[in-house]
Order: C-alpha cells, then sequence, then structure tokens
C-alpha cells in the first residue's frame, strides 16, 4: 500500500509512504519522525503499526496555511481526533464528500479511493487511527450490518462520513487517547492494549453518533449553532486560567445565556463550569506527573486562587490527593 504526498512548501518534493498490506504486522512497531523547521513547518510524527491498525500522533507546528496534495492506491478507513488545529480534505473524485475536522472534534470516515488536497491553516496535535476493513470486521465478527448505513457503504466500497458533522472530543475519550499515547506496555501485552483501546475509542465514536443524532433530532440544534458551541468550547480551553463569565461567553458566541447553559450540556455532556473544572484538573494532573511544579505552582498555574480549593477538588475528582500523585 502506497501514500503520495506534496506540496508546493517541499519545493515540488514528492514524498512517498509504503505500508504492509491492510496494515499486517505480526509484532508492534514504532516509527518516530522529527521535522526540523522547513519554511515556517516543523514537528514531529510517531506511527505504531498493530496488526491490521496504524496510530499516528502527529505534534506539528505551522505559521501559515499549508496545503498537501494528497493520494492513497488503498480503500482509506480512519478515525481522527482533531485535539488541536484544523483539518479538510477536498477530493478531485466525483461524488466523495470533503471531510472537515475542526479543533475538538472527532470524525470517522471511510473512502475508497483517496485522491485530493488536505488542507491545514494552523499548528495541529492529533490522533489519527488508520484501519483496514479486516480490522473492522474482526471487532464486528464479519457483520459491518451493525453499523447501519455506514457499514453497508464499506461494504460496498462506497464513501462514507459517520456523521454529518465532527463530533465534540469527550472527556472520556480524551482519557483514553492519552492511555494510547502514554502506553505502559512493550511486546504482546502492547499489541492487545492498544488494540483494545483501539477498538474502545471506536465503540465510543459509534455510542455517541446514535445520542448525537438524537440529539439533533430532540433538540433541533442546528449546525449554525452547533458551530457556535464548538466556539465557546474553545474559548474555554484556551482560557483555564482566567476564564470568562458565562454572560461573556453568551455574548461572544451570539446566544442567549440559557440557551448556551443547555445546549452545551447537552452537547458536551457537561455544565459550562463542570467542563472547566474538568480540563483544570486534568491539566494539573499531567503537570504533577513531572517534577519541575509544585503543588501551588500548578494550582496557581490552573486558575486556582487557594490551593486548598485546588486539593480538594482534585481530590473528588481522581479520589487521592494532589501529593499522592506527586511524590
Amino acid at each position: 500500500m502506497k501514500t503520495i504526498i506534496s506540496s508546493a512548501d517541499l519545493e515540488e518534493m514528492t514524498i512517498i509512504s509504503t505500508y504492509p498490506e491492510n496494515f499486517a504486522s505480526e509484532e508492534v512497531t514504532t516509527d518516530t519522525r522529527y521535522i526540523p523547521e522547513y519554511r515556517g513547518i516543523s514537528g514531529q510524527v510517531k506511527k505504531t503499526l498493530l496488526n491490521g491498525a496504524m496510530i499516528v500522533q502527529r505534534q506539528i507546528s505551522i505559521d501559515h496555511l499549508l496545503v498537501i496534495e494528497l493520494e492513497h492506491d488503498f480503500p482509506f478507513l480512519k478515525m481522527q481526533f482533531e485535539l488541536k488545529g484544523y483539518s479538510l480534505f477536498s477530493s478531485v473524485l466525483a461524488g466523495v464528500p470533503a471531510v472537515e475536522i475542526p479543533s475538538g472534534t472527532h470524525r470517522l470516515f471511510f473512502l475508497p479511493e483517496v485522491k485530493g488536497r488536505l488542507s491545514y491553516p494552523q499548528s495541529r496535535s492529533t490522533l489519527e487511527i488508520n484501519l483496514s476493513i479486516d480490522f473492522l470486521n474482526r471487532i464486528f465478527s464479519n457483520d459491518l450490518s451493525i453499523l447501519n448505513n455506514f457499514g453497508t457503504a464499506v461494504n460496498g466500497m462506497k464513501p462514507a462520513l459517520l456523521s454529518e458533522i465532527g463530533m465534540p472530543i469527550l472527556p472520556e475519550m480524551k482519557k483514553c487517547i492519552q492511555e494510547i499515547i502514554n502506553c505502559p506496555y512493550t511486546g504482546i501485552l502492547k499489541k492487545i492494549y492498544l488494540e483494545n483501546k483501539v477498538s474502545e475509542l471506536l465503540m465510543m465514536q459509534l455510542f455517541q453518533r446514535d445520542n448525537f443524532t438524537q440529539l439533533k433530532t430532540e433538540t433541533k440544534i442546528s449546525q449554525r449553532e452547533m458551530e457556535k458551541l464548538f466556539y465557546v468550547k474553545e474559548l474555554i480551553e484556551k482560557n483555564m486560567k482566567h476564564p470568562y463569565t458565562i454572560i461573556q461567553l453568551a455574548e461572544l458566541a451570539g446566544m442567549n445565556d440559557c440557551k448556551l447553559k443547555r445546549s452545551f450540556k447537552q452537547v458536551f455532556g457537561h455544565t459550562l463550569f463542570g467542563y472547566l473544572t474538568d480540563l483544570r484538573l486534568s491539566k494539573a494532573k499531567l503537570l504533577l506527573s513531572g517534577s519541575e511544579h509544585n503543588i501551588s505552582d500548578v494550582s496557581y498555574m490552573i486558575g486556582y486562587k487557594h490551593s486548598q480549593h485546588f486539593t480538594t477538588a482534585f481530590k473528588k475528582r481522581f479520589g487521592i490527593l494532589p501529593k499522592d500523585l506527586k511524590y
């Protein structure tokens, strides 16, 4: 299997990547490539090959719009979690839908043929999982009918998107993604662990799609309102230390504050304050896992004025005190 990419930023250079058929591999293999700074682009790409799937972690810094010409010579089945950034694929083939993935959202999609253009307007942090159809069939015991229209499309080699728009990356998804990134095992245990986590993420996507579709039907949340909710979510994430008030968020999004509170809870599964708290504590846990910050510093860095309030919230969220994790 072969992937061909080119870009004006690469000065007419063409990069060809090859993979074993159906991503087949008896062992888990990992390849990490560092991208030295070149024309405003730098970063790291880490690829882990399982038996029938490939996990790709990207950390890419971009200071301008990056456009890539892309072609695959194999059917493309992909789970993509755009943790930070924005991705848009536009096909040159007739009947193939565009795949847009805003920051903080994810998609599951299938394209039997891939030839088109990828656009990245900003720096990105992603987890991408390329699946073979064999891998999908293994999970569902060769019965893709459970996936409804999506499964029918895959069986018929027709393009398909699991959802009309990118769905929000939920906290439980972020937890699973971090467990994949920080896999503690090697050898056969690593293979079993990662395959199970990939399957778990896939189940979360399918379950959320069903709930998301029902939610849109029941609440009649328009795509424009969804975009406003994602904008509010991004504002919360970018202003964690000095957060906006609910009234300010509503004004910035152009929404009624009661509508904002109700719709945010329906779509993201958290109240506005609950989402902020979860972000802060997850960030604190990550910072405390290192050795360069003490508890008081971390408490201040995530926006708590009093460390005792932080300690109480941390204990309630994770069941341990910050000092237990630190030491």
